[in-house]
């Protein structure tokens, strides 16, 4: 972030919770290079209405969606009940959340941002995604020609994200790089 600050480019950090304490982030507000700028919103990307919320004269977008688990507000909802949250309830939780954000989060911020550009050129949208997506995992060898067939449940909406990025490229002024990191 500190780079593109540098660089003059004015950023927008996007989470649904921004850090309050700035002596915490070093990209909060308050901090300013001395070409751009970085601005926090709090913007729950899965909220139809909170999506609007967004600026529309955006020229690149890195997207790195967190899902937060649902199941760490509800286990100690369920301590405080005596009851112990399944290992199934949890992994079910997991998996609707990434659902949410990599389907319903991504489809709907690209459509409102491609809907409601003020620019021309094409929308730079750097996805990050994982190697989760590659079905090898016996220490195989796997490189950007390996092909992508994820067996989780998880990955597998992470692949979605990526296709549907693809799809749209073909058909709107979207430019799209995919970078799958491994070890998240």
């Amino acid at each position: 972030g500190l780079q593109l600050l540098e660089q003059g480019w004015e950023c927008i950090a996007v989470r649904r919770n921004p850090p309050a304490d700035p002596l915490l982030n070093p990209f909060y507000p308050t901090k300013q290079a001395q070409h751009g700028s970085w601005q926090w919103l709090a913007i729950d990307l899965t909220s139809n209405q909170q999506i609007k919320w967004l600026p529309t004269d955006i020229d690149a977008v890195v997207y790195t969606p967190a899902p937060k688990i649902a199941a760490q507000t509800k286990v100690a909802a369920q301590m405080l009940a005596s009851a112990r949250p399944t290992a199934q309830s949890i992994t079910q939780q997991r998996i609707e959340r990434y659902q949410s954000l990599y389907q319903q989060g991504l489809e709907q911020t690209l459509q409102y941002l491609l809907d409601n550009r003020v620019a021309a050129n094409p929308l730079l949208w750097l996805q990050v995604s994982s190697t989760s997506v590659y079905a090898q995992h016996q220490g195989e060898w796997v490189d950007e020609t390996s092909v992508a067939e994820p067996t989780s449940p998880t990955a597998q909406w992470i692949r979605h994200a990526e296709q549907v990025l693809h799809q749209q490229a073909d058909a709107r002024l979207l430019q799209p790089c995919i970078v799958r990191l491994t070890g998240l």
